[in-house]
């Protein structure tokens, strides 16, 4: 009986390494053409990984840039939709396709983010350290559909429930559309938006929450 010797978990790519792979394979032009022989004969994933080691190997080359995405969504996408996972769309020929612009609510599949969402993403960009000292609790009701969502903030973090059976006491009550929350998110204030309570509790949140970067490098190291 032949006994295996442990494999080691491949750590994630880094510059130096990538260098050597690239070096390994005579160059990133051959690493490139190899990538491109590899996703035409359906080998997508390993496809995506030599890619990932261009990019990492040198950032600035235009071509790796331009693939990289494009294999690397084909490969998470021919997973989703294998037998027995869920189809959700056909694969982007490229990230930078299905980036919305500054000026329009972000979409998936053609459909706007739902209430749930738009408060995950509060959510997200609270900034916790600063949060810390904070406390409280803000009551959504929304007109379309009719729900109400409690926002409470404690011990440095943001969570929503809908419909809560909690008796406590809101800070801020507020009575919205989901349009009036989205105008809400883009800095418009209260302005015909039906309120209870102290509406500096909405400036309290909205000065804990971070605002994302939209250039942040999703490929490149």
């Amino acid at each position: 009986m032949v006994r295996r010797q442990p494999h080691l978990a491949m750590a994630a790519p880094t510059e130096g390494q990538a260098v050597r792979y690239v070096e390994t394979i005579s160059g990133i032009d051959t690493v490139l053409d190899k990538a491109r022989g590899y996703t035409e004969s359906g080998d997508i994933r390993f496809a995506a990984e030599l890619l990932e080691h261009a990019v990492f190997a040198e950032p600035d080359n235009s071509t790796a840039k331009k693939l990289s995405p494009t294999s690397t969504h084909s490969s998470a996408w021919a997973r989703r939709n294998r037998p027995g996972g869920t189809i959700t769309s056909p694969a982007p020929t490229s990230y930078a396709s299905a980036l919305p612009s500054p000026d329009r609510p972000r979409r998936r599949n053609g459909v706007s983010p739902t209430i749930e969402q738009l408060l995950d993403t509060m959510c997200i960009r609270l900034d916790g350290l600063r949060a810390a000292a904070e406390a409280f609790v803000i009551d959504w009701n929304f007109t379309d559909p009719s729900t109400t969502v409690r926002l409470t903030l404690a011990n440095g973090a943001l969570t929503h429930v809908e419909n809560p059976k909690s008796n406590a006491t809101a800070d801020l009550s507020l009575t919205l559309t989901k349009a009036q929350l989205l105008g809400l998110l883009a800095g418009r204030g209260l302005a015909g938006i039906d309120h209870r309570g102290d509406p500096d509790t909405l400036d309290r949140l909205l000065g804990l929450l971070d605002n994302a970067d939209p250039g942040f490098a999703i490929i490149t190291p």
